[in-house]
């Protein structure tokens, strides 16, 4: 039996599109106090960066929400025309620093969280928010 695995099932249902994502609607700050764990950091990040028309806008929001050293890079293993964005957000960033007290796991609270994008071009692929412990 195939299909999506029941956590990210649930987390799509808790948060379905952009707007249930961010503070208000003229912005792209999400609602990071909300967030319950990096699968729905991922999904939101996704809904919200799905939305953006350039890699360049997508670094901005990455800004607005507290990340730092945003970086592209080519992978050695992927074509030349996909790139990957990586940043970064430490423990005294605002606002994404907010989700720490909730991301807790076997190693102790995170100290940072290293959020990786994935593009073709335009085209956002992919979305990998990780926290990082101690």
């Amino acid at each position: 039996m195939g299909g999506l695995p029941l956590p990210l099932i649930w987390t799509i249902k808790a948060w379905p599109n952009r707007l249930s994502c961010v503070v208000s609607n003229d912005h792209d700050v999400l609602k990071w106090e909300d967030f319950d764990g990096a699968l729905s950091i991922n999904v939101c990040l996704t809904r919200v960066l799905a939305q953006s028309t350039s890699v360049d806008e997508a670094i901005d929001i990455l800004k607005e929400n507290g990340f730092e050293l945003p970086t592209r890079r080519t992978q050695p293993n992927f074509p030349p025309t996909i790139m990957e964005i990586a940043a970064f957000c430490p423990s005294h960033a605002e606002p994404c620093s907010r989700v720490f007290d909730r991301l807790g796991g076997w190693f102790g609270k995170p100290h940072a969280l290293s959020v990786s994008l994935i593009y073709r071009e335009r085209e956002l692929l992919d979305v990998n928010a990780l926290p990082l412990t101690k």
